[in-house]
């Protein structure tokens, strides 16, 4: 069975998606957001389009505003997407990855995850899911989700930071 879930944080959003089917994603991401899709589980290489490379879990998709989306997923798929508004991620990004390339901040990219940051990213949102499922009341305390907030948009951006040095190479012909 498929689940989606959603936490609003005052500055961005947060979606955890299990789907149990194989999916096929065309569309364009927000025009006021930068988008971060984090993929916690692929049984099998995913495909994406606009960027034209496979990938499995560990992977990042980066997306400017309005970017692109076209992606086939496998059976047994889960992600947890991070939606910033414009004005918030380049505060964040000055403060925690301000060397990010232009080239990826204009375009988008796919890249894989170092291990060590993987571990931190999932760390934090498997602490997430639980909290979400076990303890939902804690997301209603504004401290709690302000504190949540900063640890999410360090951990997403030190994977990105650290995915930099791991950029997927496009394949040719797709």
């Amino acid at each position: 069975r498929s689940e989606i879930a959603r936490i609003a944080f005052p500055s961005l959003c947060l979606d955890f998606a299990d789907l149990r089917p194989a999916m096929l994603f065309m569309g364009s991401m927000p025009d006021d957001c930068f988008t971060i899709v984090f993929v916690l589980e692929c049984p099998e290489p995913g495909h994406t389009f606009n960027f034209s490379t496979s990938h499995t879990d560990g992977y990042i998709g980066f997306f400017p505003p309005g970017g692109l989306v076209d992606a086939m997923t496998p059976s047994g798929y889960a992600n947890a997407t991070l939606t910033i508004p414009t004005d918030e991620f380049y505060t964040a990004v000055s403060r925690h990855f301000p060397e990010m390339p232009e080239s990826i901040l204009s375009s988008g990219t796919a890249m894989r995850v170092p291990e060590n940051e993987q571990r931190v990213l999932r760390s934090l949102l498997a602490e997430m899911k639980t909290t979400l499922r076990k303890k939902p009341e804690s997301f209603a305390d504004t401290r709690v989700m302000l504190e949540a907030e900063r640890h999410l948009i360090a951990a997403f951006l030190g994977a990105l930071r650290g995915g930099c040095d791991h950029l997927l190479p496009r394949s040719s012909g797709t």
